[in-house]
């Protein structure tokens, strides 16, 4: 955590020259994930006044949100996740990454799967026929859970995916469990 905030308070602060009269405004977006807390507590912190930046943190509905709004400079930086990133570079928007974030891998798994009351889920084929829930169909965690299945010789199509946005999850786990949700895709939160 404390590098992720130091390399994005970095990052921004060399963007603005240190003898700049007044603040630069720049406006941040994240989505309600743990990895973008570093740029609250930057921003509590001081860290981006103490460079010289005006620093507004916007929260977006989902990653793939973030490059239009960047294109459009509604936000100057935005928290885009891994496969938004690469179809933006391959749809030729010319996207910079200032700091990398949280990565999941096999000595840093970062996982947890949620899943709701009186369903049996002990183990990834427990899934096939069952509906989980994915913030954005394609996103990061999404690509993620699919890989997981394949990994564990579970075919990932015989899983439905619905997308649901973060916030929405538990609602949705609690009033319409007979329509959506045995899994919130947010493999990497810990909270």
């Amino acid at each position: 955590m404390r590098k992720t905030v130091l390399a994005v308070a970095f990052a921004l602060g060399l963007a603005t020259p240190a003898f700049s009269q007044s603040p630069v405004k720049i406006n941040v977006g994240f989505t309600p994930v743990i990895d973008c807390l570093g740029a609250f507590v930057a921003k509590d912190l001081g860290f981006f006044e103490k460079r010289g930046l005006d620093v507004t943190i916007t929260q977006m509905p989902n990653s793939q949100s973030m490059p239009p709004a960047l294109l459009a400079d509604s936000l100057q930086v935005g928290a885009v996740a891994a496969p938004i990133l690469i179809q933006s570079r391959t749809g030729g928007f010319p996207i910079k990454i200032i700091s990398g974030g949280t990565f999941v891998t096999n000595a840093n798994p970062n996982g947890a799967i949620v899943v709701r009351n009186g369903v049996n889920i002990n183990s990834p084929a427990d899934f096939v026929g069952k509906r989980v829930a994915s913030g954005a169909l394609g996103s990061y965690f999404n690509v993620l859970f699919r890989q997981w299945l394949a990994d564990n010789k579970v075919d990932p199509e015989k899983v439905t995916y619905v997308e649901v946005g973060f916030p929405q999850v538990g609602d949705v786990m609690r009033k319409r469990p007979d329509r959506c949700v045995d899994y919130r895709s947010a493999l990497h939160l810990t909270y």
